[in-house]
């Protein structure tokens, strides 16, 4: 009887045992397994163009080498490189080289990087860098505006010319002759295709103006040049308005920002700042010609709640307009009294204090203004 228990004993842990197992095989095969971590692909090698290389033409092709776990590869090109300013950023699918075609041929550094994906995993190339062109002299530019023969109203002239091929560079040429001895402009202005330009005379004497391209291999010949003339003004200028510092408000901080509505017939403009009113040699502390800009920052104030005065006059070849006069608190301090009140700007000492006030003069159309004057 004994045996018999343990016999009965030993085949219930059997069919434990059994279960067990079963339990354990049901779970390994209906339970999803553990997915192993993804792994990027390979990061990819440039080929070509090599860095530091000089590439010409218009159409560059890249090449690379590729990783066969790669499904996509997009390529990166920008003009700096923390790849901010982007040229293209594209991707391509399983190829290992593509033809880009747009580049201007003018010597520009471009920047270009690769990226591999597989899913959603991927890693970039080193960045690689070249030099596209130039391959050939630029092309000679077409002038736009001013056409020839005509008439500007006004001393404030918009140059502008179409672009020419694999130009890095343009050089304006304006002058009083046919034969540009007598320039009154003469610049390299950069990689744009207009500019302005101001004070002209407003006599309807004839000016005469071309334009040449500039790259790394040289020049392009001089366009044919056109004539206009500046229509001559026959009167004052009227007066500016005004628009900040607004009349009687205050304005705060080291740096003041002085912005004013255009006068009618105004050349330019004379910015004027005292200490008091009368705006005389002993109060008088910033005088400026501006041109036709009307905006003026002005730093190195106190901000200690002085009170300053401006004024702004406008002016053409007739002569001056009527100046109006405004006046503003500096800052949320008591404005000064006596001795102590008297300031000067410009690095002038004056009661054991010395104030520096330098002038930034706006940009204008195309990142450049440049003044008409005679060499």
């Amino acid at each position: 009887m004994l045996r018999c228990r343990e016999g009965l004993r030993e085949l219930a842990a059997g069919f434990a045992a059994v279960s067990q197992c079963a339990a354990l095989a049901f779970l390994t095969l209906w339970l999803p397994a553990t997915p192993a971590a993804a792994v990027p692909p390979a990061q990819p090698l440039l080929l070509s163009p090599g860095s530091g290389s000089v590439v010409d033409g218009t159409t560059v092709r890249f090449e690379w080498i590729t990783d066969p776990s790669a499904d996509n590869y997009c390529i990166l090109l920008a003009t700096d490189a923390g790849f901010s300013q982007v040229l293209l950023d594209v991707c391509l699918g399983v190829v290992g080289s593509v033809n880009v075609g747009g580049f201007s041929d003018r010597g520009s550094a471009i920047y270009w990087t690769i990226e591999a994906r597989r899913g959603t995993e991927s890693s970039f190339s080193a960045p690689g860098l070249f030099v596209n062109g130039p391959s050939a002299l630029p092309d000679t530019p077409v002038l736009i505006s001013p056409l020839n023969g005509a008439v500007n109203p006004g001393t404030n002239v918009e140059f502008e010319w179409s672009a020419a091929a694999r130009a890095a560079d343009y050089v304006l040429q304006v002058a009083a002759d046919a034969a540009f001895t007598d320039l009154l402009i003469d610049a390299r202005v950069g990689p744009v295709t207009g500019v302005t330009g101001v004070g002209f005379p407003e006599d309807g004497a004839p000016l005469f103006w071309r334009v040449m391209a500039v790259n790394a291999r040289g020049e392009s010949p001089f366009s044919p040049a056109n004539v206009f003339t500046i229509e001559p003004v026959t009167a004052l200028p009227g007066a500016a308005t005004q628009l900040l510092p607004t009349d009687g408000s205050n304005a705060p901080g080291t740096s003041i920002r002085f912005e004013w509505d255009a006068a009618p017939l105004a050349s330019g403009y004379r910015f004027e700042l005292a200490a008091d009113p009368t705006f005389g040699p002993d109060s008088l502390l910033l005088t400026q010609i501006l041109g036709t800009n009307r905006v003026f920052p002005v730093s190195g104030f106190a901000d200690d709640g002085f009170t300053y005065y401006w004024r702004l006059t406008a002016t053409n070849s007739i002569g001056e307009g009527p100046g109006v006069v405004q006046s503003f608190v500096n800052g949320p301090g008591l404005a000064l009294a006596g001795a102590n009140a008297r300031r000067r700007i410009g690095g002038v000492q004056s009661d054991g204090e010395e104030i520096l006030i330098l002038a930034e003069p706006a940009l204008g159309f195309a990142d450049a203004v440049l003044r008409a004057e005679p060499r």
